[in-house]
């Protein structure tokens, strides 16, 4: 009885969600009152009433500390973003891009996941739909290849999300960081076949020299990921990997996406 009570508030978001009839910000609210309501329920039964002001206070003091680190997360991405988007507006700065296979797998591979990395909640997509429109692309097929930013979904937002998993699942940050990285080798073999199966829809040839080029710099940056202990203790290393990746391979093109 007491999972059912705590699972009713996150089916009664899920269901306003997919009626349709509530914004995000309506089933965040209900889910909220439901959550307290549930809360209250469960804490009476279990302690009696009067645990009930001290544990919220506890508690609501723990979650506001902990909120402010996602508030401020999405705070910087957004003004990252802005910034990006005040230097499209610059004259000469931030024009279409001519599409290539080079280009398109540093904006799937590096510059989406690292966006990502430091800004986190989904701002790594925005970013990376931008990127994807200089390079002419749009419509479903940009829409799959932006969600790439979420391919390093682990360490997003500076690993906040596997610091509190970590913690609640009773392990150390470093080891469900490195456990995540370890799974990330057979599974970025599966996303770099899918990447080159959706550029070619997108009109976008991968001939199979880049097609070897591309294999061995992902096997790179995984590698050197992997040597560096990557976990969400060191998911930094991430974007220096990522950012000298880039450089190195499109030193000509530096300034371009």
């Amino acid at each position: 009885m007491t999972t059912l009570i705590a699972l009713l508030p996150l089916l009664l978001v899920l269901g306003l969600l997919a009626s349709g009839r509530a914004s995000a910000l309506v089933a965040g609210l209900a889910g909220l009152s439901a959550t307290l309501i549930a809360a209250f329920i469960i804490v009476i039964e279990a302690r009696g009433g009067g645990a009930l002001a001290p544990l919220f206070l506890r508690e609501t003091a723990a979650g506001l500390w902990l909120s402010w680190h996602v508030i401020a997360i999405i705070a910087a991405g957004m003004f990252f973003h802005r910034c990006l988007q005040a230097r499209d507006g610059v004259a000469g700065v931030g024009g279409a891009l001519d599409a290539n296979a080079r280009r398109l797998w540093s904006v799937c591979f590096l510059l989406a996941p690292f966006a990502e990395a430091v800004t986190g909640f989904g701002v790594g997509y925005i970013i990376a739909l931008a990127a994807l429109r200089r390079l002419g692309l749009g419509g479903l097929s940009a829409l799959l290849l932006g969600l790439y930013s979420q391919s390093l979904v682990p360490w997003g937002a500076l690993a906040t999300g596997t610091t509190v998993g970590a913690t609640l699942a009773g392990l150390t940050p470093n080891q469900l960081g490195l456990s995540s990285a370890l799974l990330q080798v057979p599974i970025h073999i599966l996303y770099l076949a899918f990447y080159w199966r959706l550029a070619r829809q997108a009109g976008i040839a991968v001939s199979l020299a880049q097609k070897v080029d591309d294999a061995v710099w992902t096997a790179l940056l995984l590698g050197l990921a992997l040597g560096l202990g990557l976990n969400a203790k060191y998911a930094m290393a991430w974007f220096i990997v990522c950012l000298a990746a880039y450089l190195i391979a499109t030193p000509q093109r530096r300034t371009s996406v």
